[in-house]
């Protein structure tokens, strides 16, 4: 007897305003997947239940957050995760992130928290990166010059 892998239905939450909710829901439309529409009631939920009792369907935001939007990803292959961020990459969506065993005991809020930790860490590494002064030796010759 052969195993099968059964893996959970794709869905996609977001979070965000009524415009960019709205855009997810038509991409979740066009791709074939499950859309959830994270409301204020949901930020204290573990993701596992709102994976499995969210509310599906058209979104009815009311652009009640001020927070930055974010969409997770719940049950994707890594081609399917590809084709989706690919269909949403024109929103400039900037907190994403993917349910995992670890993170999927977590509220929505703590996981939107890690994921606004990370942003800032690294939005702090490449301010930190691009105001290094190269060492004269890695310097290109027009760089020398100018120096």
């Amino acid at each position: 007897m052969k195993a099968r892998i059964v893996m959970p239905q794709e869905l996609i939450l977001a979070l965000g305003s009524a415009e960019q909710t709205k855009a997810i829901y038509e991409a979740c439309v066009s791709l074939g997947v499950e859309f959830c529409e994270i409301t204020q009631t949901m930020l204290d939920t573990p993701l596992s239940v709102c994976i499995h009792e969210g509310q599906r369907g058209i979104p009815c935001s009311t652009s009640e957050f001020s927070a930055d939007a974010a969409v997770i990803f719940s049950g994707f292959s890594r081609k399917r995760l590809d084709e989706a961020l690919d269909r949403i990459s024109d929103l400039k969506i900037p907190l994403k992130a993917v349910v995992t065993q670890k993170n999927q005991s977590w509220t929505v809020r703590q996981l939107l928290e890690e994921l606004a930790k990370e942003r800032a860490y690294f939005a702090a590494m490449n301010r930190e990166k691009n105001t290094q002064v190269k060492p004269i030796h890695q310097q290109d010759k027009k760089e020398k010059k100018d120096v």
